[in-house]
């Protein structure tokens, strides 16, 4: 019986220290993550903008429901569906093709903020695209796991991970 309320004080005292720890992290975070392709801005513009087209190409996706379009159709508020729930999004910004701000649109999650894409492009049929997050974490305990655990920059770079996947098929 000792060694059981051992062993729930070590877990009190790591819970303990990752809260107090997490409280004492800053709320926002800034991380860019870029990477070259051979593409042109119009191809990237069309992949990064067509928000139908998603769940065909980034595999971290089950589903998209598009809820506002603007005067020419295209997409401006949406919910990506994922094995982490949904996550309503919207453009908030736009300088075809060259760049994009999208904010996460709801303030019921323990983070929020904007992805700002940059795309460059560096001639020979290359271009850069760069994605900037802005982010704020709200909640202690998802802050310090995502400075320490997961890294702020995971999900920039799988989103480039599936887009060269889709470029280069």
């Amino acid at each position: 019986m000792q060694w059981l309320w051992i062993g729930l004080g070590v877990l009190a005292g790591v819970i303990l220290v990752i809260v107090v720890w997490g409280a004492l992290l800053p709320k926002g975070h800034s991380c860019t993550v870029a990477r070259a392709y051979r593409a042109t801005p119009d191809k990237v513009w069309a992949l990064i903008t067509g928000v139908e087209d998603f769940p065909r190409w980034r595999k971290d996706l089950k589903s998209v429901d598009v809820h506002e379009r603007d005067a020419d159709g295209a997409p401006v508020a949406w919910t990506e569906h994922s094995s982490f729930g949904p996550l309503p999004l919207r453009n908030v910004e736009f300088e075809a093709p060259l760049r994009l701000v999208g904010r996460i649109d709801t303030d019921k999650l323990p983070f929020g903020g904007t992805w700002t894409y940059t795309i460059e492009n560096l001639g020979d049929g290359q271009v850069r695209l760069s994605i900037t997050e802005d982010g704020e974490v709200t909640n202690v305990v998802f802050r310090f796991l995502s400075r320490y655990a997961f890294g702020h920059d995971k999900t920039m770079k799988a989103y480039h991970g599936f887009l060269a996947a889709e470029l280069e098929s």
